[in-house]
């Protein structure tokens, strides 16, 4: 950054603190975000209207909204545009989607106690319920993918505290399904 750019960053957050800041927050999670025009970045493109982003000198990005799909029960949509006339497909998180959508809990490896599937797949069979004492290596769950059965088992010795899934649910890779907590 040059000193007549440091220099008008802190005149900026002298006169307008709070813009300032939120405006550093967003180039943060967005990246360099000037060579967008203001409508696009605040509003978004209109369904079939291309814009042309010079991302930098003598490089020009001419992008075409086409549209965007329903959400799927994860809060996922499917938006469709064009990148210098080549059709793109991307799934995107719909925040709007929030308070409507449950989203899936993933299990986290540093916890000893949570339980994940390591496929996706179908909940068949739901092994424990709440309370019951389980050993290293006993089956908590079967999870049925593409017609074959792999089965969850416990990774420490403990009493079941809580049970995430149902038979029938379907489950994605790393979802939490059990929690064991350790019996010392």
């Amino acid at each position: 950054m040059r000193v007549k750019d440091k220099n008008r960053d802190v005149l900026s957050y002298i006169l307008y603190p709070k813009v300032v800041e939120d405006y550093f927050k967003k180039r943060e999670e967005y990246g360099y975000i000037v060579r967008l025009g203001s409508h696009v970045f605040f509003h978004g493109l209109a369904v079939g209207e291309t814009n042309k982003v010079n991302i930098e000198d003598g490089k020009t990005l001419v992008i075409k909204y086409i549209g965007k799909g329903e959400a799927d029960e994860e809060g996922m949509r499917t938006v469709s545009f064009e990148l210098n006339g080549i059709r793109r497909d991307v799934k995107v998180l719909d925040k709007s989607l929030s308070g409507t959508v449950v989203f899936a809990r993933m299990a986290d490896p540093d916890v000893e106690g949570e339980v994940g599937t390591s496929i996706p797949g179908s909940v068949s069979k739901v092994n424990v319920k709440v309370g019951d004492t389980v050993e290293v290596n006993q089956v908590l769950a079967v999870i049925e993918a593409m017609k074959m059965e792999t089965s969850v088992v416990a990774p420490i010795a403990g009493k079941i505290k809580e049970i995430l899934v149902n038979p029938g649910q379907s489950v994605k890779s790393g979802e939490l399904l059990v929690i064991v907590e350790p019996v010392e």
